[in-house]
């Protein structure tokens, strides 16, 4: 192995760790549960950059929400994004397989212009059409 290949694998196993470490601290994420709707649904926040640093801790706790909820459905709020890109989108996706499999559904509300446009050219426009544009057409969809 060459110096600089063994110099750019330390920095980044040193940029992974310290990029984890302030997503631990910082992340943009949040799980909130609410009870509104028909069915007990857990929503998860995301809001800023979600791009392939916070992919990991996204996924994390996506999963966890869905293990830890399996009874419920969960409304993954994206109005609040500014930058998101293919890493993102595929914990997403993840997410919307894995529901749609074993039971509750995860809905996508508020997907801003910079989300919709990676699920388009990502070749994936028809996960948009489970994105909501607000909470009351979820709670419509739930009802029903």
């Amino acid at each position: 192995m060459s110096t600089g290949v063994a110099r750019r694998a330390v920095l980044g196993t040193m940029l992974d760790s310290r990029t984890m470490h302030s997503l631990t601290e910082q992340a943009p994420f949040e799980i909130d549960y609410d009870a509104e709707a028909g069915s007990y649904t857990a929503m998860l926040s995301l809001e800023g950059v979600v791009t392939f640093r916070e992919a990991p801790e996204l996924r994390r706790r996506l999963l966890e929400a869905i293990e830890a909820h399996p009874d419920r459905n969960l409304v993954v709020e994206l109005s609040k994004v500014e930058r998101f890109d293919t890493a993102a989108m595929a914990v997403l996706l993840e997410g919307l397989m894995l529901t749609h499999e074993q039971g509750p559904e995860v809905y996508l509300v508020g997907a801003t212009d910079s989300v919709a446009k990676v699920f388009r050219l990502a070749g994936f426009e028809e996960a948009l059409l489970r994105c909501f544009g607000c909470m009351d057409d979820v709670h419509q969809q739930i009802k029903h």
